[in-house]
């Protein structure tokens, strides 16, 4: 069972995401991931700021029409880039603010990330949590240091201001 007190406050930094946008829960990110990494490579004055992999979502994953609900997929950058240079993909710049973030342990498939574990995992943190959460949360998805093909996968919401 989670517990609220389970969620560690962490402090998002000011960056800069590229990102597209899937059309909905049911559709896979992993193609538009593998098509940020080629945009990246044509981009001679942009690179990852590091190597973790967003998803965002705009509502809670309980909610009657989540998996039709579009979401982003997407990687911090630094460097100059203008809309022009994108074709498909944009960008958008997040400001520091404070965020609540759950580390998940799952022996997964990164294509299989988006499963019923996660989703009942939001909902239940959700509802712990009360009116604190904004209706936006994200995945963060952190390369393992323990093992090669291991992926850490925390869910991250942000505090309603």
């Amino acid at each position: 069972m989670i517990s609220f007190d389970q969620l560690k406050t962490i402090t998002t930094p000011n960056s800069r995401l590229l990102y597209f946008q899937v059309e909905s829960v049911s559709e896979s990110w992993m193609p538009y991931l593998g098509e940020l990494h080629n945009k990246l490579e044509k981009l001679a004055n942009v690179q990852l700021a590091n190597e973790k992999i967003y998803l965002y979502f705009f509502k809670s994953s309980g909610e009657k029409d989540f998996l039709e609900t579009p979401y982003w997929v997407g990687q911090e950058i630094v460097g100059f880039v203008t809309e022009n240079d994108l074709t498909g993909a944009k960008i958008y710049d997040l400001y520091q603010s404070e965020a609540f973030s759950f580390e998940l342990s799952l022996e997964i498939e990164m294509s299989k990330i988006l499963t019923g574990e996660i989703f009942r995992s939001e909902q239940q943190l959700r509802s712990l949590a009360g009116s604190q959460l904004a209706p936006t949360w994200r995945i963060c998805l952190e390369k393992s240091t323990k093992a090669q093909r291991n992926w850490t996968l925390s869910v991250q919401f942000f505090k309603n201001t």
